[in-house]
């Protein structure tokens, strides 16, 4: 399993996000199954493309990283990077490296399902979702939904059940209760973080 990181954001577009099966594009391309995104400096595998040829205000932003990275922008002094691919052992779409795989000589599965890593390890019934998508956040809880994901990578191993993400995404607000003076061992984070809000404002 491999996810993707969004492009490196500079001041002509928006970057492109962390992709599924193809990273999103924006001045440079987003990597795919099998190849980096395009640009003045390309993505590779596990890569994306950066530039480290130029210093300062001048340069344009890195591409994200993922199962193939995404590329710079075409224009070596600005714009905004495409973002990498994703990667999961039997998700349809998906095609895995050959076992003799190398960067000089790249060698992709010919089974009749290539999605299957070549250890014959594979996920059941996976999901995927992309940088533009909405998914649990790791930072409140697990009733907070967040559309991507800003900073370091992370996953979360949980059971699969109806209640670890409803459909209905709206942050959990209890009414009909009043401020406790003292914050209790059952309060909830998501339940903390909406009442620093209303410090806030």
């Amino acid at each position: 399993m491999v996810a993707a990181g969004g492009g490196g954001h500079d001041v002509m577009s928006p970057a492109g996000s962390g992709g599924g099966i193809k990273g999103f594009d924006s001045d440079g391309k987003g990597g795919n199954q099998t190849s980096g995104g395009d640009g003045f400096y390309k993505g590779r595998f596990g890569l994306g493309g950066g530039n480290g040829a130029i210093a300062g205000n001048n340069g344009n932003a890195g591409a994200g990283g993922g199962y193939f990275g995404g590329g710079t922008s075409f224009d070596a002094t600005i714009g905004s990077a495409g973002g990498g691919s994703s990667y999961i052992s039997g998700y349809p779409g998906c095609i895995s490296v050959d076992k003799n795989f190398t960067m000089e000589n790249p060698i992709f599965s010919t089974a009749d399902d290539p999605s299957i890593h070549y250890s014959g390890i594979k996920f059941e019934n996976p999901k995927m979702r992309d940088g533009n998508s909405i998914m649990p956040s790791p930072i409140l809880n697990k009733y907070t939904p967040e559309i991507g994901h800003y900073g370091n990578g992370h996953a979360i191993i949980a059971p699969l059940s109806e209640n670890y993400f409803p459909k209905n995404y709206g942050i959990p607000i209890r009414i009909l209760c009043s401020i406790p003076l003292k914050i209790g061992r059952n309060l909830d984070s998501a339940y903390f973080y909406f009442i620093m809000n209303l410090f806030l404002c």
